[in-house]
C-alpha cells in the first residue's frame, strides 16, 4: 500500500490543500454575489414621479428639437441680450440652451423688425426682463463673429412676434 492510500483510505487521489482552499474561496465569493444588498431601497412614489417627470421633460426637448430641425416657420423663445462685442444682440432658446442669432426680416425689409427692437430696448431700459415669441426660419449656415462665436440667422416673420414672459 502506498503512503497516500494510507493517509486517505477512501480516495485513490490525495486531497490537496490548494484545491480545497480554491473551492472554499469560490463558495465564499459566490455568497456575496447571490445575497441581497442591505442598502437596496424599493422606489418610493416620489422617486417614481421624479423619474417620470425627468423622462417627460427629456422627451419633450427631443420632440421640440426635432421639430426645430424639420419645419420651416417655427416659433422660438427669444430674448434681447446685447453683448459688449460684435456678437448678435438676440438669443433664442434652441436645443435646450440660449444661442445667439442674428434677426432679419423674412421680407428683406429691415424696418419691419423695428417695432420688436424698439419694444426690446424699452423693456431693457425700464428694467424688465422680457422673453418674446418670434416666428421664422432658422438658417442652416453659420456666421462667425470677430470673437470666433458661431451663430445662425433667424429670418423672422415681422408681424408674428409677441410677449411670452415679462417680469422685473
Amino acid at each position: 500500500m502506498s503512503r497516500n492510500s494510507e493517509r486517505y483510505p477512501l480516495s485513490s487521489e490525495p486531497l490537496r490543500l490548494d484545491v480545497l482552499l480554491s473551492i472554499g474561496l469560490v463558495l465564499w465569493l459566490m455568497s456575496f454575489g447571490c445575497g441581497s444588498s442591505a442598502s437596496y431601497q424599493p422606489p418610493t412614489p416620489q422617486s417614481d414621479a421624479m423619474r417620470q417627470a425627468q423622462t417627460a421633460i427629456s422627451n419633450a426637448l427631443v420632440r421640440s428639437t426635432d421639430a426645430q430641425q424639420t419645419q420651416d416657420d417655427i416659433a422660438f423663445l427669444a430674448r434681447f441680450n446685447p453683448a459688449p462685442c460684435d456678437c448678435p444682440q438676440w438669443e433664442i432658446f434652441l436645443w435646450g440652451t440660449w444661442s445667439r442669432v442674428h434677426l432679419e426680416a423674412i421680407t428683406n425689409h429691415p424696418p419691419d423688425l423695428d417695432p420688436l427692437l424698439e419694444r426690446a430696448r424699452n423693456d431693457r431700459d425700464s428694467g424688465r426682463f422680457t422673453v418674446y415669441t418670434v416666428t421664422g426660419q432658422l438658417s442652416s449656415d453659420l456666421r462667425t463673429a470677430s470673437t470666433g462665436l458661431k451663430y445662425h440667422t433667424l429670418r423672422v416673420i415681422p408681424d408674428e412676434w409677441g410677449i411670452s414672459l415679462d417680469y422685473r
